[in-house]
C-alpha cells in the first residue's frame, strides 16, 4: 500500500551564508558561490529540474512531484499551488534565457556560464558543489539527472557524497553550494513555514540552525508573526498562502518531490 505522508526531499542552496549582513543572531561565513546570491541564478536551477521525470525514474511512479514547501498532507486549506504563470515549470531553453538575460553568459565556449561584470566575482564560472547523502538512496538517485539537467543550462555540478551527519556539519559551516535533503513538516504549516526565518539561519559556522538554505527575507519574517494572530481561519491562509508564494518564487528550495510511504500485508494468513 502506497500512501501519503507530510514530507517532502529538496534541493537547496546557499543563498549567500558568506554575504549577508551580520546582526543579533547572525555572523556571515562559508563560501558559498556567489551566484546563489542571485534569484535568477535560483529560479533558473529550478526551472532546470524536471520534478515528474525524477518522481518516474527514482521513485518509480511513486510519490508526487514537489512545488511549495507545505506538502499536500496538511490543515485543509493550508496549502498553496503554483499556477498559470506563477509556476517555475520545467523548461530548459527558458531558463537557458533567463540567465543570458541577467548576463550569465559562456564567454569562452566551454559550456560553462561565468558570472557577468558588476557581479560579485565577475569571470568566475558557474561551478557549484553538489552534496547528497550516503544514507539516503533516492538522493543519490537523483543527482545524475539533476547534473544533466543543469549541465543543460550552462551549470557545472560536482557531486560529493557523505553522511548526512557529515553534511549537517557542512550546511552549519556553509561550506557548500547546493545539498540534497528533506523534511518532515508538521500538519500544521506553523513549523515549515518557521524553519525559513532570519533567525533560523546556522548562526556562527558551528551551531545548528533550521534554516539550512540560509534565506532571509524580513518581509517573509513579518508575515510568520502575522499569520499566528489571525482573527479567522480564512485571513491565516491568506497569509500563509503569500509566505509559501514568496519562498517559492525566491527559489532557495527546489521541492522535488513529496514522499511516499508503503506499508505491506498479506491476504493468505491474515484478514479483515
Amino acid at each position: 500500500v502506497a500512501g501519503s505522508i507530510p514530507s517532502f526531499q529538496q534541493i537547496g542552496v546557499n543563498t549567500g551564508s558568506a554575504y549577508q549582513e551580520a546582526d543579533g543572531s547572525f555572523t556571515p561565513h562559508g563560501d558559498g558561490h556567489p551566484a546563489l546570491t542571485d534569484v535568477t541564478v535560483r529560479q533558473a536551477i529550478r526551472m532546470a529540474i524536471n520534478s515528474d521525470e525524477l518522481v518516474d525514474k527514482v521513485l518509480l511512479g511513486y510519490g508526487s512531484a514537489g512545488d511549495s514547501i507545505v506538502p499536500p498532507v496538511t490543515v485543509p486549506g493550508a496549502r498553496w499551488v503554483p499556477e498559470g504563470e506563477e509556476r517555475l515549470a520545467w523548461d530548459i531553453p527558458a531558463a537557458n534565457q533567463l540567465l543570458e538575460d541577467a548576463g550569465f553568459v559562456d564567454s569562452d565556449g566551454d559550456g560553462v556560464r561565468e558570472m557577468p561584470p558588476g557581479s560579485l566575482e565577475p569571470g568566475r564560472p558557474l561551478e557549484f558543489r553538489y552534496h547528497v547523502r550516503t544514507n539516503e538512496q533516492t538522493s543519490v538517485d537523483a543527482a545524475p539527472f539533476v547534473s544533466e539537467w543543469l549541465g543543460q543550462i550552462g551549470i557545472e555540478t560536482e557531486v560529493i557524497a557523505v553522511t548526512s551527519g557529515r553534511l549537517g556539519d557542512i550546511v552549519n559551516a556553509g561550506t557548500y553550494d547546493m545539498y540534497s535533503w528533506g523534511w518532515y513538516p508538521g500538519v500544521d504549516p506553523d513549523a515549515v513555514l518557521s524553519w525559513m526565518k532570519c533567525d533560523q539561519r546556522p548562526p556562527d559556522g558551528s551551531t545548528y540552525g533550521n534554516d539550512d538554505s540560509y534565506y532571509c527575507n524580513p518581509e517573509y519574517d513579518q508575515m510568520y508573526l502575522d499569520q499566528q494572530p489571525a482573527p479567522n481561519v480564512n485571513d491565516r491562509w491568506d497569509i500563509v498562502h503569500e509566505m509559501q508564494k514568496i519562498f517559492y518564487e525566491d527559489a532557495a528550495y527546489s521541492v522535488l518531490w513529496y514522499d511516499p510511504y508503503f506499508q505491506a500485508y498479506r491476504t493468505d494468513r491474515f484478514t479483515g
